[in-house]
């Protein structure tokens, strides 16, 4: 699965930027500017969305 062109936001590595991300079984496996995706590979596009890989749901998290 790729996010594709999100705003990708994550403290743990210092990254704020538009990118895509590749998740490969439940895992982030890859950051790029811009991935190519495999022939049966699903992309999503996340265009004017933020992604927040090391955000905890806070809401969830607060029993909100």
């Amino acid at each position: 699965m790729i996010l594709h062109g999100g705003r990708l936001i994550c403290p743990n590595t210092d990254t704020d930027g538009v990118m895509d991300l590749r998740v490969s079984d439940g895992v982030i496996s890859e950051l790029a500017s811009e991935i190519k995706p495999n022939p049966d590979e699903v992309v999503y596009d996340c265009s004017g969305l933020m992604v927040l890989p090391s955000f905890v749901d806070m809401l969830g998290f607060c029993g909100l």
